[in-house]
C-alpha cells in the first residue's frame, strides 16, 4: 500500500510539473501575441493562475516524497548497529556484524549469514566493560571454567586477557542473554566508538518493554 501510494505522488509531481512548465509557455506565447490595451490580460492570468496552481501541487507532493524517505532512513539509522562479533554465533571473532532492532526481534548479519532472536526468548540486554568482565572474571571460583560460564565465552575470552591488558582503554560490549531449549545462551557483539548511546538505548527500551511485560500472567 506505501508503494502504490509512492508511486501515486511521483506520478501527480510529474504531471503537475509538466503542466505547469506548459502553462508558463503558454503565458510566454501568450504574452508576445496579446494586445494588452484589449483587455486580454485576463486571459494571461489566468495562465498564470494555473501555472502556480500546479506548481504548488507538485512541490507538495516532491516535498512529501523527500520528506518520508529522509523519515525512513532516520528511522532505519536508530535501529541499527554495527559491532564485531565476539561470541554466541558460529562467525569468526571480531567479524563485522549489523544488527538491526525490529519490533519483535533482532535480526543480526555478517559474513554473508542472517541471524534472527526472538524478543520474547530473551531475558536480558545489557552493555559491558571489559573491565566489569573481567572483575567478575577473577572473583570467580574455578578461573576460566567459572568465567566461562559469565556471559558465556565473552567471560573467558575477555577474562583471560586481565594479565595482558596494559592500556586503560575502555571496550564496551553489547551482550544478548535469551532462553534456548532450557539453556541460557550468550550472543556478544564489541560496541565500535560512537555507538555507545545508541546500545544503552537499546538495553533502556529492552528493560522498559520487560517492565512493562512483568505484570502477565505465568501459566504454572
Amino acid at each position: 500500500m506505501k508503494y502504490i501510494k509512492k508511486c501515486f505522488l511521483l506520478i501527480v509531481a510529474i504531471f503537475t510539473s509538466v503542466a505547469c512548465l506548459l502553462c508558463i509557455a503558454c503565458c510566454i506565447e501568450a504574452g508576445k501575441n496579446m494586445d494588452l490595451q484589449e483587455g486580454k490580460v485576463l486571459v494571461l492570468a489566468f495562465y498564470l493562475l494555473i501555472a502556480v496552481g500546479f506548481g504548488l501541487i507538485s512541490f507538495i507532493c516532491f516535498k512529501s516524497l523527500f520528506q518520508k524517505q529522509k523519515v525512513q532512513q532516520v528511522h532505519k539509522q536508530s535501529r541499527t548497529l554495527p559491532g564485531k562479533h565476539q561470541a554466541g554465533l558460529p562467525l569468526a571473532q571480531d567479524a563485522y556484524c549489523m544488527i538491526l532492532m525490529e519490533d519483535d526481534c533482532f535480526k543480526i548479519s555478517g559474513s554473508g549469514n542472517e541471524f534472527e532472536l526472538k524478543k520474547a526468548k530473551m531475558t536480558e540486554l545489557t552493555v559491558k566493560t571489559d573491565a566489569e568482565i573481567q572483575r567478575q572474571y577473577v572473583s570467580s571460583i574455578g578461573g576460566a571454567v567459572a568465567g566461562g560460564m559469565i556471559f558465556g565465552p565473552l567471560g573467558a575470552i575477555v577474562g583471560g586477557r586481565a594479565k595482558e591488558k596494559k592500556t586503560t582503554l575502555v571496550t564496551h560490549y553489547l551482550i544478548f542473554t535469551y532462553r534456548s531449549n532450557d539453556e541460557v545462551n550468550y550472543i556478544s557483539f564489541e560496541i565500535y566508538r560512537g555507538y555507545l548511546s545508541k546500545a544503552q538505548k537499546w538495553c533502556k527500551e529492552f528493560h522498559n518493554r520487560m517492565a512493562g511485560n512483568s505484570n502477565s500472567s505465568i501459566e504454572l
